[in-house]
C-alpha cells in the first residue's frame, strides 16, 4: 500500500508526523531532505531506515508499514 501511494502524500504525511513527533523544533529539515527520504522509502529497495529532522524512520517491507520514532527513543 505505502508503495502504491503518490509520492507527494508519502511526504506531507511524514512531514506532518515530525511536526507531531518534534513540536518545539524551530524548523523543520529541508525540503530536499525530506524529498530524498521519501525517494528512498519508495523506491530504494536496500532501505531498511533513516534519520530526519530528530526522527528515526523505519520500513517493514514485509508489512508495508513505516515506523517513525523521535530520535532517542529506541
Amino acid at each position: 500500500q505505502l508503495k502504491a501511494s503518490p509520492e507527494e502524500l508519502v511526504l506531507r504525511a511524514i512531514l506532518h508526523a515530525m511536526d507531531d513527533l518534534c513540536p518545539a523544533a524551530s524548523y523543520g529539515p529541508r525540503m530536499e531532505s525530506a524529498e530524498s527520504l521519501v525517494d528512498r522509502i519508495l523506491h530504494d529497495d536496500a532501505f531498511k531506515g533513516a534519520t530526519l529532522g530528530g526522527c528515526v524512520f523505519a520500513l517493514d517491507r514485509k508489512n508495508e508499514t513505516l515506523s517513525i520514532e523521535r530520535e532517542g527513543n529506541l
